[in-house]
């Protein structure tokens, strides 16, 4: 049986709920300084830690999925479109806020946007059931890779950025080369759709089969992989459904948010689950973890909660 320890904590940076579009998309600038929101409202810039507007970026998107820093920490990739009608992902000067690149693609919104290691290339998970690796210079679309039978919701590469991760409505998790137009290899133990993936960066100089991945889905399971051997370790069953995962290095744990709004921390090791905490008030769609350890959740009514552990 899980344990549940119900801690104190503080909540610093609540932003009172209302009638706003939901916030479904979240990341935390560079030098920690700041946090880009998206929602059908747009791309909006607060403050960090204290949650302050601060700005807003134009962008030509009416539904925004997924928002990430490339690794070098100067462009931000922002994506999202129409389901059926078009895709669009736009790359931004940072922290100047320009829009200089963007590549649509025909019926195919992009739900989830990730980045190479280098900074020069793009993952886009979408509605069309690909993905598709983009290069970020000239934003154009390199190699497609088809094997889901439904949209493609996640992806996420392996260290080395030879090989990637999806994950999609078809629930299943795939694992794919570079060099090759079929997966690899695809894990079927998901019973509902695959929302979310993340990979744990193994020590430098570790064996390649030691890689592991976590995946979440419908199915109220958090799993845990050695992606490379084709091994399910272990997995943590909620009592809700999972929406969000992300890492958090401070304390080495994941951090998951769930339907019902409460945030949970999971030992990465074990998969039980150490800590809760009761969120936000409706839907989270997106979480971050900052350099301090301080949880940053947002979703339903456009709330946007900053949670710092006291213990």
């Amino acid at each position: 049986m899980i344990r549940w320890t119900l801690l104190l904590f503080v909540l610093i940076g609540m932003v009172p709920a209302s009638a706003e579009p939901p916030i479904t998309a979240i990341s935390i600038a560079p030098d920690q300084k700041a946090i880009i929101l998206g929602s059908q409202s747009g791309i909006a810039i607060r403050s960090y830690p204290e949650l302050n507007e601060l700005r807003t970026f134009s962008t030509e998107l009416a539904n925004i999925n997924s928002i990430a820093f490339s690794p070098d920490g100067k462009s931000l990739a922002v994506a999202g479109g129409r389901p059926g009608k078009r895709g669009r992902v736009e790359l931004f000067d940072w922290p100047r806020g320009e829009m200089i690149r963007s590549v649509e693609l025909p019926r195919d919104s992009v739900i989830q946007v990730r980045w190479r290691s280098d900074s020069q290339a793009l993952l886009l998970a979408g509605s069309s059931a690909k993905v598709n690796l983009v290069d970020a210079g000239s934003m154009r679309i390199l190699q497609s890779f088809e094997g889901h039978s439904k949209t493609a919701l996640t992806a996420i590469f392996l260290p080395g950025d030879q090989q990637f991760l999806s994950g999609g409505i078809d629930e299943s998790v795939r694992l794919w080369s570079l060099h090759d137009a079929t997966p690899v290899r695809s894990f079927a133990n998901h019973t509902r759709p695959v929302t979310d993936l993340l990979v744990m960066k193994s020590d430098e100089g570790a064996p390649a089969n030691l890689i592991r991945a976590v995946s979440i889905s419908e199915d109220r399971t958090v799993r845990l992989w050695q992606p490379l051997i084709g091994r399910m370790i272990r997995f943590a069953r909620l009592d809700t459904i999972p929406m969000a995962l992300t890492w958090c290095s401070k304390r080495k744990e994941l951090v998951v948010a769930c339907k019902n709004g409460g945030i949970l921390w999971i030992d990465h090791e074990t998969m039980m689950i150490t800590r809760e905490h009761a969120g936000i008030d409706g839907i989270p769609y997106c979480l971050a973890v900052a350099s301090d350890g301080a949880v940053v959740v947002a979703g339903q009514n456009g709330t946007v909660r900053r949670i710092v552990r006291t213990d």
